[in-house]
């Protein structure tokens, strides 16, 4: 190698240090891109642009990605991404209401349970 240059991105390899799955888009695979919102929205990245999808949740643009705006607000509140087997829930089963104090973290027995007690209210 020359001195002075950088190796060259291989763009069907993930960028995440220590991860060797395809690259599908901006040089990560779907886990990492997955996740960048996240990382983005933690570090102090703002949100770009939010819409409200067909089941009624807003969902957030950060640095280019859609992703939930209820998942980034706990995510930021809590300084990590979540886990997949993370749920957040609205408690006022208003999907568009992602007012800090109607979001609550548990699990997805915890959001089953929930949406049971939804459906008895119904």
């Amino acid at each position: 190698m020359t001195r002075g240059r950088k190796p060259p991105i291989n763009p069907k390899v993930c960028l995440f240090r220590g991860c060797d799955a395809k690259g599908i888009q901006r040089h990560l695979c779907r886990l990492h891109y997955n996740w960048w919102p996240f990382e983005l929205y933690i570090h102090g990245e703002p949100i770009e642009a939010r819409k409200v999808n067909g089941q009624g949740y807003v969902e957030a643009n950060v640095g280019g990605i859609w992703c939930l705006e209820h998942r980034l607000i706990i995510a930021g509140e809590l300084g990590r991404r979540l886990e997949h087997s993370e749920v957040v829930i609205h408690l006022d089963y208003d999907n568009a209401n992602n007012e800090r104090s109607n979001l609550q973290l548990t699990d997805r027995r915890g959001a089953a349970a929930h949406r049971l007690r939804q459906k008895e209210t119904e």
